[in-house]
């Protein structure tokens, strides 16, 4: 995933995206994912984001951003 643009007036944009179903009415935490092998650069506000509120685990990404931080480590697995 590359360049996606932080045009569209929303709070979770980014290039790989993790949220709470909260704000959509509803629905349970998003928890359990390995989100792992993924390439993601030149994204806004970062390249891989979590705001899910979940335990979910990071591994093997390449990017240079990430919310929170530490997500973007390559062969580190992270769960938050």
């Amino acid at each position: 995933m590359q360049g996606h643009p932080d045009e569209i007036p929303f709070d979770y944009s980014g290039g790989i995206v993790l949220v709470s179903a909260a704000p959509f009415g509803g629905g349970p935490t998003s928890s359990g994912n390995t989100i792992q092998r993924n390439t993601a650069y030149r994204n806004a506000p970062a390249d891989i984001v979590d705001h899910s509120g979940g335990a979910n685990t990071f591994w093997h990404n390449f990017c240079s951003t990430s919310m929170p931080g530490g997500l973007c480590q390559g062969s580190v697995r992270r769960t938050v």
